[in-house]
């Protein structure tokens, strides 16, 4: 997205950070649903939600050795 073209609150939606607190949140989601099935403890969906962060900085770093952003976010 072009930034003098769009306006900040919607800037905001398209974002770096923006993108990889969604993937964050389908990261959380998904263990909570591996854990309602029993295929991982609850206790691992619960440290897997308290400890759940991202750094966009440090994903950029990764990325600028793995040229991929999804891989960049996974390690």
């Amino acid at each position: 997205m072009i930034e003098r073209y769009a306006p900040q609150d919607i800037a905001d939606i398209f974002s770096e950070e923006s993108k990889f607190k969604r993937f964050l949140k389908i990261e959380v989601l998904a263990s909570e649903a591996l854990a309602k099935l029993r295929i991982i403890p609850q206790s691992a969906y619960r440290e897997i939600r308290q400890k759940a962060k991202i750094s966009v900085d440090k994903i950029k770093k990764i990325e600028g050795k793995t040229h991929h952003d999804v891989v960049a976010f996974i390690l």
